[in-house]
């Protein structure tokens, strides 16, 4: 299988070709479920799927969306940054009328009414109530990445790192939208840091795989699947990847273990089963 080229619009990242993947294999990724994890919300955050409610999905699915996070406990900011569920730490009132933390989760609701013109104008009233509001810059980039502004999405939640450098999904929300501009050097560098910050998050490893699988760093994607598959090892996707890679590079019995893997999880895999005749067939050839 060859390599496509990485197009904004045509690349998926997850997960079973090298060759241009479909929209239809995007890991979705959503304000809602981010802000559970910024906002140490208690409610336990779910996988995002097909059954994700349309509205939601719609509008991200012109961004090449690489983060997925599914445990709760994934990531929490800083003790002592300024967070939606934090105030205290904004030195700001709760309770009062016009806080910023009134019209930051005014904003987070319009999100998920998928009224991002509207939760865009809340997230900029609560940072000019409060300069230092890390969430609302990065709820701010989420809101102009909805609405196509890339470089908009950069600015902000470059802004938002600025301010606290810690949170993990601030670099993986400014790698997304660094792949979707085409920029690999930058995308992978912010996965890189995001891996840093999120050491148990195994689609962080994989999105890195991929990025850097697209930059032809074939032997690191290699090790950023592995480190995926460590850390979970029950995905498909991430041995079917690891495969597609190693099968690349011409490690054939090694993809042959991975393929392997895969028809464990689904025995009906199709592209599992051609990969592994043909890989079959050339160490075939070759030992005759």
């Amino acid at each position: 299988c060859c390599l496509g080229m990485l197009t904004p619009a045509a690349l998926s990242p997850l997960p079973v070709r090298l060759s241009p993947l479909s929209r239809d294999t995007i890991i979705q990724h959503s304000s809602n479920h981010m802000r559970r994890h910024m906002c140490l919300h208690t409610r336990k955050a779910g996988s995002i799927g097909a059954d994700w409610p349309s509205k939601r999905r719609s509008s991200l699915a012109t961004l090449l969306v690489l983060f997925l996070a599914q445990s709760s406990n994934v990531a929490v900011a800083e003790e002592g940054s300024c967070n939606g569920d934090n105030p205290a730490a904004c030195d700001i009132d709760a309770d009062a009328p016009g806080s910023a933390k009134t019209h930051y989760q005014k904003g987070l609701g319009l999100s998920d009414e998928g009224d991002f013109v509207a939760a865009q104008r809340e997230f900029e009233e609560a940072i000019s109530l409060h300069p230092k509001y890390a969430d609302a810059y990065y709820q701010l980039g989420v809101a102009r990445a909805q609405q196509n502004d890339l470089r908009g999405c950069e600015k902000w939640v470059q802004k938002a790192i600025e301010i606290n450098p810690n949170i993990g999904q601030f670099y993986s929300m400014l790698a997304i939208c660094s792949v979707q501009q085409n920029k690999l050097a930058a995308a992978e560098m912010a996965f890189r840091k995001a891996s840093e910050l999120l050491p148990e998050d195994p689609y962080t490893f994989f999105n890195l795989g991929m990025v850097l699988e697209k930059r032809q760093n074939f032997e690191g994607a290699e090790l950023a699947y592995l480190n995926a598959i460590n850390i979970k090892a029950g995905e498909k996707r991430f041995h079917l990847k690891l495969a597609k890679v190693l099968e690349h590079e011409g490690k054939l019995k090694r993809s042959l273990l991975y393929y392997e893997n895969v028809l464990k999880f689904d025995p009906s895999d199709a592209d599992a089963k051609r990969s592994m005749a043909s890989i079959q067939l050339r160490m075939s050839a070759a030992s005759s």
